[in-house]
């Protein structure tokens, strides 16, 4: 089934194919040809600049350029300009059960089984054929956005896990939470700013806003608390409270590591210790 707007102001369109050699075209004219077979695969486009040569079962794809190269997937449900704009270039690659809602969500994403909602999240980098990984969920302002094959990340929050390339099984919730990431994997960052500076560290806990902030490599620490280990970059190391295990603000000279700190501001100017 092919629906489709006739004039060139038209901006409606949508195409269901029913089978690979039957269908029907409804246009603003009336309705073209006849089909009596089951229906073996639907595909619903709406919006200027959409291509026609999107194959394969049950995909919905909605808004200006949206799937705008074409391509090979299933399952997939596609909202807003140029979304999962570049998906052609799999050449028939496994994209499927993706959901790609905003403007350039999934922009140059060709991988499967794959949710982002919101401007640019999990935008891929710009190298379509290197933005390969799996299971990812992304909501926000660019959350991660520029994501190649990082597999089973969860992203929520304006800009969290922007940068991360690589990382996988991270969980950032809040605005900016490891923004910084790109190779840091099995980390959980939760409130506004948590694990922000984070690139390789893995295995971290931080939770409460800015907490573990200028951890960049640190593994295996626990803070929990507003500003827990704020200037901390040691690893090992767990604090629970506001500001327990701050450091001091030469960031460099917190290397301590192993340290237990409990209770509001305990430990709060450790340094190498």
């Amino acid at each position: 089934l092919q629906f489709a707007g006739s004039s060139i102001g038209s901006f409606a369109q949508v195409f269901v194919q029913e089978t690979t050699d039957k269908s029907i075209e409804i246009t603003p004219r009336g309705i073209k040809g006849a089909g009596t077979a089951s229906v073996a695969t639907t595909t619903l486009l709406f919006g200027p600049g959409i291509p026609t040569d999107i194959f394969q079962t049950n995909n919905t794809v909605v808004g200006a350029q949206a799937a705008g190269l074409g391509g090979d997937f299933l399952h997939s449900t596609v909202f807003g300009y140029r979304a999962f704009y570049n998906s052609f270039i799999a050449n028939g690659g496994s994209m499927l059960d993706n959901i790609a809602v905003g403007s350039q969500a999934m922009l140059n994403y060709l991988a499967a089984h794959n949710l982002a909602v919101g401007f640019e999240a999990l935008r891929g980098g710009n190298t379509p054929l290197n933005n390969t990984g799996l299971r990812n969920t992304a909501v926000g302002y660019s959350a991660l956005s520029q994501n190649s094959s990082g597999e089973n990340n969860t992203a929520l929050g304006a800009f969290s896990l922007l940068a991360n390339t690589t990382g996988r099984d991270n969980v950032a919730i809040g605005a900016y939470s490891l923004i910084s990431n790109t190779l840091g994997s099995n980390n959980v960052a939760i409130g506004t700013g948590a694990l922000y500076r984070n690139t390789t560290g893995s295995e971290n806990v931080a939770v409460g806003k800015n907490a573990l902030y200028h951890n960049i490599g640190g593994l295996r620490n626990t803070a929990v608390g507003f500003e827990n280990q704020y200037f901390t970059i040691g690893s090992d190391n767990t604090a629970v409270g506001v500001q327990a295990l701050r450091g001091s603000t030469t960031t460099t000279d917190n290397t301590g590591g192993g340290n237990t700190a409990l209770g509001d501001n305990a430990l709060l100017n450790n340094t190498s210790g």
